[in-house]
C-alpha cells in the first residue's frame, strides 16, 4: 500500500533537456506516482521467519509474464517489518554444474555461459554464491534471487543455489527480469 497520496500529473508544453519544446508529461521522480495492486487468487500465506520459504519456486503470472519466486527479506527487530518479494523470469531457464559450460541462443545471438564457481557456505564463506562467464565475461558473485549486468546489457539472474561437501548446481536466468514488491507489514 502507497504511504502517500499519489502525485497529481499534467502535459506540459515547454522545453526538455534537448532543447526540444512539446508536450511532455511531467512526474516529480521524488515522488509516488503510480500505484499498481496484484492479487493472489488463492491468496499468498507463508510462514514469517526471515523469509518467506513457503513461496520459493511457485510461480506467479504478473503481466502476461511467469514470474518465479526467488527471494524474500524480512527484517526483524521492530513491530514494522519491512518486506520485500523478489521474483525473475528470463529468455533461458537451466541449470548448470560447477565448470559446466552450455550455448544458448537469445534472439539470434549466442552466449556460451559457463558455471566457473559456486561457494559452499560451510567452507567458511558467508554464504553460497554463484560465479559465471557470458562469452567470455565474468559476473560478480551472485546469492539467491541476484541479477548482474553484463557490458551488452543482457542480465543474468540466480534463481537457486544447490550445494553440498562434492558439488555446487546453480539453477539461473540468462536474459533475465526482476521484478521486487516492497510493502511493511505488522506483525
Amino acid at each position: 500500500a502507497a504511504s502517500s497520496a499519489l502525485q497529481e500529473m499534467a502535459v506540459n508544453y515547454l522545453e526538455d533537456e534537448d532543447n526540444v519544446l512539446g508536450d511532455f508529461l511531467v512526474i516529480d521522480d521524488t515522488e509516488p506516482f503510480f500505484e499498481w495492486e496484484i492479487e493472489f487468487s488463492e491468496g499468498l500465506e507463508s510462514a514469517m521467519t526471515t523469509q518467506l520459504a513457503d513461496l520459493e519456486d511457485e510461480v506467479f503470472n504478473i503481466f502476461g509474464t511467469d514470474f518465479t519466486f526467488v527471494d524474500s527479506t524480512i527484517t526483524s527487530g521492530s513491530a514494522n517489518k519491512p518486506l520485500t518479494l523478489s521474483f525473475m523470469a528470463g529468455d533461458v531457464s537451466d541449470t548448470l554444474r560447477e565448470g559446466e559450460t552450455k550455448t544458448y541462443t537469445i534472439d539470434g545471438v549466442d552466449y556460451e555461459v559457463t558455471a566457473v564457481f559456486i561457494s559452499d557456505p560451510s567452507t567458511g564463506s558467508t554464504g553460497s554464491e554463484a560465479k559465471f562467464a557470458v562469452n567470455g565475461e565474468l559476473t560478480d558473485g551472485l546469492t539467491d534471487g541476484q541479477t548482474d549486468t553484463l557490458s551488452g546489457g543482457l542480465q543474468i539472474g540466480v534463481r537457486d543455489l544447490l550445494v553440498n561437501s562434492r558439488e555446487g548446481v546453480v539453477e539461473f536466468f540468462l536474459g533475465a527480469n526482476k521484478i521486487e514488491f516492497k510493502d511493511s507489514v505488522t506483525t
